[in-house]
């Protein structure tokens, strides 16, 4: 611990920070995000492969579950609100909070309670640095699927448009 500067107060803080804090705006939110797909090789899937290609995310935090949907489009419904059209969905659990960064796992399966046909499993982090004010949220995703019969790996780098 001397060797990273942490003694063992901070460290205790950072472990517990988010039980001890109440749910913030931060835990609660929906936004789109323009999203950088890339491929990559599911023995490193951190190192994309392939050239990545743009999509439309709507992210939404709840708690510690995050919801990132694939925006294929929209229609209307009479009412200035417009109906979304959903690709697929992934859902997340919150592991670690830090200073401006929430660190997510990918679900193989949705949350407890959650019925989802659109649902798409999947292993993998998520990271969303919030900015704080600075700027739009960023998000950060290295994940793998075996939806084909083979294992695909993908990297995703998004901001909130």
């Amino acid at each position: 611990m001397v060797r990273c500067g942490l003694t063992f107060d901070e460290l205790a803080r950072a472990a517990y920070a988010s039980e001890t804090r109440g749910y913030d705006e931060r835990e609660q939110f929906s936004i789109y995000m323009l999203n950088d797909v890339r491929l990559s090789n599911s023995d490193r899937p951190s190192v994309a492969t392939r050239r990545g290609q743009m999509e439309l995310l709507r992210v939404e935090q709840r708690g510690d579950v995050l919801t990132i949907a694939d925006i294929k489009g929209q229609r209307g419904r009479g009412t200035s609100n417009p109906v979304e059209r959903v690709g697929a969905r992934l859902y997340a659990r919150r592991t670690i909070t830090m200073n401006d960064a929430t660190v997510f796992m990918l679900l193989k399966r949705p949350p407890a309670g959650v019925r989802d046909d659109k649902f798409f499993a999947a292993e993998g982090t998520v990271v969303i640095y919030d900015n704080a004010g600075r700027g739009p949220r960023a998000l950060k995703a290295c994940g793998i699927d075996h939806h084909s019969g083979q294992s695909l790996s993908w990297i995703f780098h998004a901001s909130e448009t």
